[in-house]
C-alpha cells in the first residue's frame, strides 16, 4: 500500500506582467486569427491600447 504524502504550499507566483511566461503575444495571435475569420485585421497598437485600458480598469477597482 503506498504511503500518503502531504504537500504543504509554501508559495505562489503569479506572473502578471509576462516576465516569467510570455502570453502577451500569443493572446495577441488568437485575437488576429478571429479578426482574420472575419475579414478584418487587429494592429498592434490598438491590441495595445485595448490592453493598457483593460489594465488601468482592473487596477482601478482593485485599489
Amino acid at each position: 500500500m503506498k504511503e500518503k504524502v502531504k504537500v504543504v504550499t509554501q508559495a505562489i507566483i503569479f506572473d502578471f506582467d509576462g516576465l516569467m511566461v510570455d502570453t502577451e503575444t500569443p493572446a495577441y495571435h488568437a485575437f488576429c486569427q478571429v479578426y482574420a475569420e472575419y475579414g478584418q485585421e487587429l494592429p498592434l497598437l490598438t491590441y495595445a491600447k485595448c490592453v493598457e485600458h483593460l489594465l488601468m480598469y482592473l487596477i482601478h477597482i482593485h485599489i
